[in-house]
């Protein structure tokens, strides 16, 4: 004898008595979420480098104006000076501001890995020494200093 499926109507429900179907959908929104912030993350982590690589290369083009030609008046390397100050800081913003919703999204993923009984954010592992953070703010103000100095002397 052949088993027949079990058939449902409208006011059945298919879960499990225990679990509701509020908290179903919930756990559903959060696996929706966990996959959209693995996405975030990975889109706030390639615009942080990017960015970091339109920075050297328009500071270097501007280091290679400033100091290696010697048509330029004393005028407009002043302005290349003053204007690789306002880059460097308008990308070091920029960069703080890109670092704050990388974190935000590390944040997030920490929470519903809890929430889903995940440990891929839960468990990473640990930072020792110096972060990329520090390292990067290191990278920025000795730019920083660099074309002050060399706008001074």
């Amino acid at each position: 004898m052949e088993e027949q499926p079990q058939q449902f109507n409208e006011e059945q429900s298919i879960l499990p008595s225990n679990v509701s179907e509020e908290k179903t959908v919930s756990l559903e929104n959060n696996k929706v979420e966990y996959v959209d912030i693995g996405y975030n993350q990975r889109h706030w982590g390639n615009l942080r480098f990017h960015s970091l690589t339109v920075f050297i290369a328009t500071t270097g083009g501007l280091f290679a104006i400033s100091f290696q030609s010697s048509q330029l008046s004393n005028q407009m390397q002043l302005v290349l000076k003053i204007g690789a100050i306002l880059i460097t800081c308008v990308f070091w913003m920029l960069d703080e501001r890109i670092f704050k919703y990388w974190i935000n999204c590390v944040n997030r993923a920490a929470e519903l890995d809890k929430l889903l009984g995940f440990q891929q954010w839960t468990n990473r592992p640990s930072r020792k020494g110096i972060n990329s953070r520090f390292a990067i703010r290191l990278l920025f103000f000795i730019f920083l200093v660099f074309w002050v100095i060399s706008l001074i002397t």
